[in-house]
């Protein structure tokens, strides 16, 4: 999905869905994802430790 841009006699084609945008919010979400899933990790190793 996208559109044609007409600008001065030129066309350029602009998709609708920024691919570099949600390479990074899928990275975060992968980054906040590992993180939580450590600590939840270590927290779970810590309580039945004790």
């Amino acid at each position: 999905m996208g559109a044609y841009v007409l600008k001065d006699g030129t066309a350029r084609w602009v998709p609708a869905v920024d691919v570099n945008r949600l390479l990074a919010i899928v990275g975060v979400v992968a980054v906040v994802f590992l993180f939580t899933r450590v600590r939840l990790e270590k927290e779970r190793a810590h309580s039945t430790a004790g």
